[in-house]
């Protein structure tokens, strides 16, 4: 009787007399890609940014980590910072970020936000290493904008922050 029961509120739901609706869908549209250079081969961009004047490209090829291309007219300018585990190089660099003067690239392997000061003059680009800051030591969240340390705290202060 139960299952005679079950079967007619089934069949009854299923059957509400409301008309169906096709989904009505946007044109399609092509996507077009160009070739900036020919100079290197990127087989893998983690991250972009663009500033007024160039194209960085966060990606591991020939050895090095940020690729800079020019805004204007597309240009390769040169590649910067050296993979590695030394001062100022790059292990597995997840992210990017350029502010006027200033680039910054977030190593997870190395649990590092790396600092690099950008020099601009004419059409060259100088990227040196300034500091770094190691979160194996604290406890820190990694966005792809802002980094935010905390000291060593308890979960229940770390859920407190996040949760209210």
């Amino acid at each position: 009787m139960k299952k005679l029961l079950g079967i007619l509120i089934i069949l009854c739901s299923c059957s509400s007399g409301k008309e169906y609706n096709e989904p009505q869908f946007v044109e399609e549209e092509e996507i077009r890609g160009e070739c900036l250079s020919d100079d290197l081969m990127i087989s893998y961009a983690y991250d972009m940014a663009v500033d007024d004047q160039y194209i960085y490209i966060l990606a591991s090829s020939q050895g090095k980590w940020v690729h800079v291309y020019d805004k204007s007219d597309g240009q390769y300018r040169g590649s910067h910072v050296l993979t590695g585990q030394g001062p100022g190089e790059v292990h597995t660099a997840s992210s990017l970020t350029v502010d006027k003067d200033k680039l910054q690239i977030y190593d997870q392997s190395q649990m590092k936000l790396l600092t690099y000061s950008l020099k601009k003059a004419n059409d060259s680009l100088q990227i040196s290493f300034m500091d770094d800051v190691s979160f194996s030591s604290n406890k820190g969240i990694v966005s792809n904008e802002v980094a935010y340390l905390f000291p060593k705290k308890s979960k229940r202060q770390f859920a407190d922050f996040f949760y209210g």
